[in-house]
């Protein structure tokens, strides 16, 4: 296999990687719900709204929050059981 080479992608902080595959609203203001990734509780409102997830997990594998550290889980779970209310 050949040696990695440097690319701009090398240079994207690891809170970021995922912003290049899934589009999240890094704009959005408020409070951070998963401080591993960057991700705002605004952000997650609005891709609830945007896409039908069947469960928390749809949410979590598309958005990449609570998948560092975890402990936003019980926060991320709370937000999504509220989506239809």
């Amino acid at each position: 296999m050949p040696p990695h080479s440097h690319t701009e992608e090398d240079d994207i902080p690891l809170a970021r990687w995922h912003e290049r595959d899934r589009p999240i609203d890094w704009s959005a203001s408020g409070v951070l719900i998963c401080r591993c990734f960057g991700i705002p509780e605004e952000a997650l409102r609005d891709l609830m709204a945007e896409k039908d997830f069947a469960d928390v997990f749809d949410l979590l594998d598309y958005s990449m929050a609570g998948q560092s550290c975890g402990s936003c889980l019980p926060d991320i779970e709370a937000l999504f059981s509220q989506r239809d209310r």
